[in-house]
């Protein structure tokens, strides 16, 4: 990979970060240069309710990973395309909508410009379908159509399209719908990693796996702060599955004070975690979180 391309993933990471900043429709046109000093590759998805800041990996971070590891491209596990319209309430949408980000991620890490193309169009007309199309300006809409070809920035695009519908409803302070488009997004590359992990159960992969209880833990406690219906008891229970299989899991959690910028109201989470597990329970975790992308993906 080349330096410059190097450059434009730890980009496209940074751009993410921005969840929680000010959303204008002009911020389209800012130049990606002009922003670079801001960003930083370890940072992480924050969405802040109260005095409480929920920190989750972006889509782009965990499928840099999964390329990172040369575990190749894997077209049969995306979700398809032509689901985008299968779906009749907003609830199984924005988990979809956030399902179909990550794949549009995964699809631009690996330079699959025909599939990144078809991703962001049906992220397009699912946000139609929850009234939040705004979040696709017009402006986003033509940069990514005058850069099919160029796969660098398809893929500084494909984290501003999920950025932009993040912070869009954040902005407009409807934290069930952003939480849901997070979590979706977050399962689907849950769902891509237990799936490397069946194809090669080293322990690297063992260790990915176990280090993403504190973010099941982070979604369990946001999606009970911003929902009550029974679907969202529905989904709580089924992450809390996950976590009682966690709980077995011996972790070790070394805390480091996060740093916030207020200017731009951005804080990066510096806490590190190390976990230890055994294959087996690896086995039932990964199970679970297949289970559970299947039965929403229906």
């Amino acid at each position: 990979m080349t330096k410059t391309l190097h450059f434009i993933l730890y980009l496209a990471i940074g751009v993410l970060c921005f969840s929680c900043g000010e959303f204008k429709e002009e911020d389209n046109e800012s130049s990606f240069d002009e922003i670079t000093h801001l960003l930083d590759s370890t940072e992480s998805i924050n969405l802040e309710m109260g005095n409480t800041i929920f920190s989750m990996p972006s889509p782009i971070q965990l499928v840099l990973e999964l390329q990172n590891n040369n575990d190749g491209f894997h077209p049969e596990l995306l979700h398809e395309v032509s689901q985008n319209n299968a779906y009749s309430d907003d609830f199984k949408r924005a988990l979809n909508l956030g399902i179909y980000g990550t794949d549009l991620a995964y699809c631009s890490v690996f330079e699959m410009t025909s599939e990144a193309v078809a991703y962001f169009s049906a992220m397009k007309h699912m946000s139609e379908d929850l009234h939040i199309n705004y979040a696709f300006d017009n402006n986003l809409i033509q940069r990514f159509t005058d850069n099919i070809g160029n796969n660098d920035s398809l893929l500084i695009l494909s984290s501003v399209a999920y950025q932009s519908i993040d912070v869009y409803l954040k902005e407009n302070e409807n934290y069930g719908l952003s939480s849901l488009v997070l979590a979706g997004g977050w399962i689907e590359n849950m769902y891509l990693l237990s799936h490397k992990y069946n194809n090669n159960k080293s322990e690297h992969a063992i260790n990915e796996i176990a280090q993403q209880q504190y973010v099941l833990e982070h979604f369990i406690t946001l999606l009970k702060n911003t929902g009550n219906s029974d679907d969202y008891w529905e989904l709580i229970q089924q992450f809390e599955d996950i976590d009682y299989l966690y709980q077995e899991i011996t972790n070790e959690y070394e805390y480091v004070a996060p740093s916030t910028n207020s200017s731009i109201k951005q804080t990066t989470i510096k806490s590190k975690t190390s976990s230890s597990a055994d294959a087996i329970l690896i086995d039932q975790i990964v199970e679970q979180y297949i289970e559970l992308r299947n039965t929403i993906t229906e």
